[in-house]
């Protein structure tokens, strides 16, 4: 009986310890499923991730619909340009939150800058999801790169450049044809948008032209008359291509977090001075953020790389002195406040940026040397403004000497005027399809 009740117990054992294993491999197999439904190429996570894709698309889509909407009203029978497009956009999106560029003649080309989705748009409004650009395996920064540009010319007028040369006679001829002063053939990969598939690319060497910016019309005007004469002379409306002058944030954006930090001490504070003697001030000064003038500051406006929507004239109207008998007309581009003015500085204390030999990020040795590189003389298309005792200074940006400087346009104490003479220096961003590999350099091909 004993002897039964054991072979019995035995049994029982035996049968538990196999439904054990069966249950492990039922449940191995369940999880290799269930991986397969989550993870898979069709898989549940991947459906998810994709519907959340298609949501975004479809908002982006809507928004860029609605903005085009808005501006053909605005303009009905005409083209909608990317100012068009851009000014509703900001409006409704938000500003600096896409970027609206020419695309294949009169197309539009919309970019969400968070997701870096880019859209094209036809002028009968049609939107389309340009699929994402692959960036070629062996582009980097620093690569050398051929792009020829189209060839253009640009007007540097004197009347907005300068209080000091002569409208029309003075006025320079910029030209970017095969014979022209400002031809550049030779460049460098500055910036990789992996998001958005494209690069931004700067000249290899510094253009042996120059312009002059000086007085209050050359802080007015400077950071305009810079992106317009390196948009015109460099870009590349057919295939996209875009260029402006380069400004102080992309400069800032080579050097570690830390140090710029140090670097920007002071930058944003609000004079102590009030000056009620020293009052004069450039026409644009109105416009700009957190400008103060008869004690009413500007919560929101220009920021130092921002241009006016207009050139500014030598005698341009104010509108910050109504209630005068005589309506306040600007001389040569600057005007006395009614009461005084009180700015917050923008310029660092200390100019010398590239005077240390640490301090910048990975990838930016190359640039930082090209910054110090004694030899080289180009403006900046950034404002700054600076303050003493003795007055306000109103400065635009220029790298010389080896690091960036302010360069003084005009002081607030006796409108004294300042000029000087540096290169255009532009940054031109362009998709990675027209990207071609020549062995170790790169040529932007448009022939297609």
């Amino acid at each position: 009986m004993k002897n039964l009740e054991k072979k019995a117990l035995n049994r029982n054992n035996g049968i538990t310890l196999i439904a054990l294993v069966v249950t492990i491999i039922v449940l191995l197999i369940l999880a290799g499923i269930s991986i397969s439904v989550l993870s898979g190429e069709n898989g549940l996570i991947t459906r998810v991730k994709d519907a959340k894709q298609e949501s975004i698309i479809g908002e982006e889509k809507e928004q860029v619909e609605l903005a085009y909407a808005s501006a053909k009203i605005k303009k009905i029978n005409e083209y909608i340009t990317e100012g068009d497009l851009q000014e509703e956009l900001d409006l409704s999106v938000g500003n600096k939150k896409t970027k609206v560029t020419p695309y294949k003649s009169v197309n539009l080309k919309v970019k969400f800058e968070v997701t870096g989705n880019v859209y094209e748009v036809n002028q009968n409004g049609r939107i389309t999801k340009k699929e994402k650009v692959i960036i070629p395996e062996n582009l980097k920064i620093g690569s050398s790169i051929n792009y020829i540009p189209v060839g253009n010319t640009y007007v540097w007028q004197a009347e907005y450049a300068s209080s000091d040369l002569t409208p029309v006679t003075d006025d320079r001829i910029l030209d970017s044809s095969s014979e022209g002063n400002s031809r550049i053939t030779s460049w460098v990969v500055f910036k990789i948008d992996e998001k958005a598939g494209e690069i931004q690319i700067i000249p290899k060497n510094t253009l042996e032209s120059t312009v002059r910016l000086q007085g209050a019309q050359g802080y007015n005007n400077g950071v305009k008359m810079l992106n317009d004469a390196c948009s015109e002379l460099y870009k590349n409306d057919e295939n996209g291509i875009t260029a402006r002058n380069i400004n102080r944030e992309d400069i800032e954006k080579l050097i570690l977090d830390e140090k710029l930090e140090t670097i920007k001490d002071g930058v944003g504070i609000q004079t102590s001075y009030d000056y009620t003697s020293y009052k004069y001030y450039p026409l644009i000064y109105e416009q700009e953020v957190n400008s103060v003038i008869n004690e009413n500051e500007k919560i929101e406006g220009l920021g130092i790389s921002d241009s006016y929507d207009k050139f500014i004239g030598r005698t341009d109207k104010t509108s910050l002195n109504e209630g005068e008998t005589i309506t306040s007309i600007a001389t040569n581009g600057y005007i006395e406040a009614k009461t005084n003015i009180q700015p917050y500085t923008t310029v660092y204390r200390s100019h010398q940026l590239y005077s240390w030999n640490t301090g910048y990020k990975s990838n930016s040795e190359e640039y930082i040397n090209m910054f110090r590189d004694r030899n080289r003389e180009f403006w900046i298309a950034s404002r700054g403004i600076s303050c003493s005792s003795t007055g306000v200074n109103y400065c635009l940006h220029a790298v010389l000497d080896g690091s960036i400087n302010s360069i003084v346009m005009i002081r607030s104490n006796t409108a004294g005027v300042h000029d000087r003479d540096y290169s255009i220096f532009p940054v031109v961003t362009v998709s990675c399809e027209f990207i071609k590999e020549d062995g170790s350099e790169f040529r932007v091909d448009l022939s297609d």
